[in-house]
């Protein structure tokens, strides 16, 4: 048998379609901020630019930025590409680029300079917004080049930090005025959200695969609106977005940025904000458990990311080995290429679930919808017939289609 990841339709119905067409980012963002104002929404490192901001305030500022890219000529369908360290502001500046009708256009701190300008290249990105770090002592120069690489691209916006030729790009200047929210003629619930998979193609995702993904994510991996949750994990990507500032806009909770990985600067934040929920990457769980942080006073729960470039047919080896869910409740976060991320609780001895063993069902205005499952396809090939996996369901995103058989 051949398991393989196929893209599918997102939506598994044409009414379950029509319900989750008003949903998006900034459908999430003015209702959170409607309801829990003064609550922190997101919060990074206190060496950061802006530290903190409230559910109010990012919602206010988004709508500045959306005015910003506006007034800067950008039109709606055009894209603007995200390149550098994350950082609240570039939460806020994204926000308001989707407000405006632009796609957004997310390039991780990771990328090399020839990969920056491939990927802006394959975007078609009219814009690029920079938010620049000491960890990237080259990034400026990058920027440079990969504009100059790219004619259609007219606009360097620094987000932070100096850039030779970008404008400065602050909706926080303003802070006495009141924005007023864009026109919804600026269609934001149909501006999409572009992602680079492992071998560099572009994954499109619809703002509604991503709210629907989040709230599977919440649901399953039980994240309320009380306790804040820290993400290790840069919202660059699917997996990322859904489980970081999309499930935080989703839960109404605080969610802390944590960028770029530093073990001191980590303990520190969950001692600051303990109890909460833990997202990390599978491959440090040893070393959460070693550090004696899995416990009940530190982590509400833990949450462990291992990407796949594919639905696996059988589950590798444990990547944790000292983890068990006695301790707290512990959860895995598949990410399948880019097109699902997938939330299963791991057994009371800290084993693995296979993900989809069981279908994710949404629970949507009283109606169940299927946010993801297995389906099987029958092919013929070379005269044989065989099977290949795939997934499907309201939180699945096509991504960038077939996936290699190799890991990430």
């Amino acid at each position: 048998m051949t398991a393989g990841l196929h893209s599918a339709d997102p939506q598994n119905s044409e009414s379950g379609s029509a319900q989750l067409d008003r949903l998006d980012l900034s459908t999430l963002a003015a209702g959170a901020a409607r309801l829990r104002p003064d609550r922190i929404a997101f919060s990074a490192d206190a060496s950061s630019q802006t530290a903190a901001i409230t559910f109010a305030e990012f919602d206010l500022r988004a709508n500045a930025a959306a005015l910003l890219w506006r007034r800067y000529g950008l039109q709606t369908g055009e894209r603007v590409l995200f390149a550098g360290m994350p950082s609240i502001l570039s939460l806020v500046a994204m926000l308001g680029a989707l407000r405006s009708g632009l796609d957004v256009v997310l390039a991780g701190p990771h990328l090399s300079r020839d990969e920056l300008i491939a990927f802006t290249t394959a975007s078609g990105a009219s814009a690029i917004a920079a938010c620049a770090h000491a960890g990237l002592p080259d990034f400026p120069e990058d920027v440079l080049y990969c504009a100059a690489a790219n004619e259609r691209v007219r606009l360097i916006a620094s987000l932070t930090g100096e850039i030779d030729g970008a404008v400065s790009f602050d909706p926080f200047v303003a802070a006495g005025e009141d924005f007023p929210a864009p026109s919804p003629a600026a269609q934001s619930a149909h501006a999409r959200i572009i992602t680079r998979d492992i071998a560099g193609r572009l994954s499109i995702h619809r703002q509604r695969t991503l709210v629907a993904a989040a709230l599977d994510f919440v649901s399953r991996a039980q994240i309320g609106t009380r306790l804040p949750v820290i993400s290790t994990i840069y919202p660059t990507s699917f997996a990322g977005l859904v489980a970081g500032p999309v499930a935080a806009l989703a839960a109404g909770a605080p969610l802390a940025l944590h960028a770029p990985f530093d073990a001191q600067s980590l303990i520190a934040t969950i001692n600051d904000l303990r109890p909460s929920h833990l997202i990390a990457p599978a491959m440090i769980g040893d070393e959460l458990a070693e550090a004696g942080l899995l416990t009940r006073d530190h982590l509400t729960s833990l949450v462990l990311l291992t990407r796949f470039n594919r639905l696996p047919a059988d589950m590798p080896e444990e990547p944790a080995r000292h983890i068990a869910s006695g301790q707290l409740p512990v959860f895995d976060l598949y990410a399948l290429g880019e097109s699902a991320a997938l939330v299963e609780p791991r057994s009371a001895d800290g084993m693995r679930t296979a993900p989809l063993a069981q279908a994710h069902m949404l629970n949507f205005d009283g109606r169940e919808l299927v946010a993801a499952r297995r389906k099987l396809h029958y092919l013929a090939r070379n005269g044989k017939l065989d099977t290949a996996l795939s997934i499907e369901g309201v939180a699945v995103s096509p991504g960038a289609g077939e996936f290699d058989d190799a890991d990430e």
